[in-house]
């Protein structure tokens, strides 16, 4: 098999096992994912080292990568920190993905939304399967953890907007039903940070389309009243006894208004938080090392009972506790990559990227307050796809092949 062969098959894969696969199937996604993109740095590795590393949705996650290995090796424990790196793999990929689709040069927006649909029709037959065949308390448990499984599904349905931007009508017929099967899927796994991220992603969406189709003035006056309409009635909802009886948030605004901890579950992020925000305190420029998170029992108010988690519940408190300071600003790397990289877009396809980075990048600071994302395989690989998807669609020279 040719050069150019291998990279028409492997944009395909890049669709299907990084977009289509993450929802229900996040482990055949992630094996093809790596197979896929250590291929294309073998096989494009020159062309990958001469170009694409210069797009900031390719050099950001690397600086960041950089910046969490500097802080993991000076924090306690050393060079054996360095392990959990291997968490934010994807991130190194970027570049070998979005070489293989430059070189292809075929990755239409209209084959992005139809594997971002696909991903969400997925994720909402399987929620209706676990919920109403299987009788399932929280959809998405077949398939993966089920606040992950609404993380992805509600990420990928953003993803399908960027079918707007086509000529086709079935295509931007897909794209806007997309975020309704997401949603669909969200509310069925009956995860309380999916949930809460829908207003904010579709805030931005709505806001993305409005500065698109409008002059900046009647965009800023639109968006400004429109800021002050949704503040005026949060503030409402915020007072009212309606809020405690919205599903999964309810939960949430009972502790933060009235100081009730609902369930175990909050209790035990509260407690979590706290421990991360004193082991920033303590380590302020270069955190706890990774060796921490497995110590958060240890260190709780009851260690006896208290569960064994994998990280803090919370990207934010995730990266201050193992890295300080310096973590936090990885962080703020990984999140800024896809805005960045739409910000310098050019070419035919410079509002379809805006479209894709933008709601998806406050999607993964919102998920990202309750849980954890970035570092977790299936929300880390689709990150990594959708920032070489802004670093591709993104040249100008792509505008002329679609």
């Amino acid at each position: 098999m040719n050069k150019a062969a291998f990279a028409k098959y492997a944009s395909v894969g890049i669709l299907m096992f990084g977009i289509a696969c993450s929802t229900v199937l996040p482990e055949v996604g992630s094996a093809g994912f790596y197979v896929l993109a250590v291929l294309s740095g073998i096989v494009f590795f020159r062309p990958m080292i001469h170009s694409v590393p210069r797009s900031p949705a390719v050099a950001l996650p690397l600086a960041a990568l950089a910046i969490l290995a500097v802080a993991l090796v000076l924090a306690p424990g050393g060079f054996s920190n360095l392990i959990a790196l291997a968490f934010f793999a994807p991130m190194l990929l970027v570049g070998p993905l979005a070489t293989t689709l430059r070189i292809d040069g075929q990755t239409t927006i209209e084959r992005i939304a139809i594997a971002a649909f696909v991903a969400c029709v997925l994720a909402a037959g399987v929620g209706m399967y676990d919920g109403f065949i299987l009788g399932g308390h929280r959809a998405g448990y077949t398939v993966n953890n089920p606040i992950h499984f609404g993380a992805v599904s509600l990420i990928a349905g953003f993803v399908a907007l960027v079918g707007l931007y086509s000529p086709n009508k079935l295509i931007r017929g897909l794209a806007l039903t997309a975020p309704l099967f997401a949603v669909g899927a969200v509310a069925l796994s009956g995860s309380r940070g999916p949930l809460a991220a829908v207003p904010s992603m579709a805030a931005m969406a709505l806001a993305v389309l409005l500065f698109q189709k409008t002059s900046r003035r009647h965009a800023l006056t639109v968006s400004v009243a429109a800021a002050v309409v949704g503040v005026a009635f949060l503030a409402w909802l915020w007072n009212s006894p309606y809020v405690l009886e919205l599903p999964g948030i309810g939960d949430i605004a009972a502790y933060l208004r009235d100081g009730f901890v609902v369930d175990s579950s909050i209790a035990q992020r509260l407690e979590m938080y706290a421990g991360g925000l004193n082991a920033w305190t303590n380590s302020p420029l270069f955190g706890q090392g990774a060796d921490f998170i497995a110590r958060t029992a240890e260190l709780s108010a009851d260690p006896a009972t208290f569960p064994r988690y994998d990280h803090l519940h919370s990207d934010f408190i995730d990266f201050v506790a193992i890295g300080g300071s310096l973590g936090l600003i990885a962080y703020v790397l990984f999140i800024a990559a896809m805005p960045v990289g739409a910000i310098v877009a050019r070419g035919r396809n410079a509002h379809a990227v805006q479209m894709l980075a933008y709601p998806a990048a406050v999607g993964y600071v919102v998920l990202g307050a309750t849980n954890a994302n970035i570092g977790v395989i299936a929300q880390t690989i689709l990150l990594a796809t959708l920032c070489a998807l802004v670093t591709y669609l993104g040249e100008p020279a792509v505008g002329k092949q679609q």
